[in-house]
């Protein structure tokens, strides 16, 4: 059976592309998964879960490592002009 995985990071569309975490994506990814698991909506960041994610990502944690999670984001790659 062929391998159909693609390396990272992989240019999704000319806006997206999805890439391996890093230990410096740590306080927005600790801010976006606050935000988007709180229970009390986005307004209302969770606090522990917030510390948990930047636990995570010091790369401590005996069965976790940045390196095994990805994560998309905007592309800062342009789009050429016609010539």
């Amino acid at each position: 059976m062929m391998d159909q995985r693609q390396p990272l990071p992989r240019l999704i569309n000319e806006r997206l592309q999805l890439r391996t975490a890093r230990p410096e994506d740590a306080e927005k990814l600790a801010d976006f998964n606050a935000r988007i698991h709180s229970d009390d909506g986005p307004e209302k960041p969770d606090d522990k879960v917030a510390a948990w994610t930047r636990d995570l990502m010091t790369g401590k944690h005996p069965t976790f490592s940045p390196r095994i999670s990805s994560l998309s984001r905007r592309s800062t790659r342009e789009k050429s002009s016609p010539a």
